[in-house]
């Protein structure tokens, strides 16, 4: 069964070129190590700054398999963190949906 799977965060002010920059790279270092395709949205009404990414996976178990590999160190340092100061900390949300 399909999931989709969306990580959300709240870019700070000023912040939002860089911010976008970085989230565009996880989201690109995820197709390319996980052949997982993604799509990075902006909040259109509501909350302004926050930003997301949504993939589409096979499983939960593969949603679980990418986030071992990541806690594990697979993904890049400045892909990790990102540069201080982009994103609002303790903001930062994760969905999963099952799809019906």
């Amino acid at each position: 069964m399909t999931v989709t799977f969306v990580r959300s965060g709240l870019m700070m002010t000023g912040k939002y070129p860089d911010a976008e920059k970085f989230v565009r790279a996880r989201s690109e270092w995820l197709e390319k190590n996980f052949d997982v395709k993604s799509t990075v949205m902006v909040l259109l009404g509501g909350q302004v700054g926050r930003i997301a990414v949504a993939s589409e996976n096979e499983s939960v178990a593969q949603i679980e398999e990418i986030r071992r590999a990541i806690v594990g160190g697979a993904l890049p340092k400045d892909l990790a963190t990102g540069q201080q100061g982009l994103m609002v900390p303790g903001e930062t949300r994760d969905r999963i949906w099952l799809h019906i």
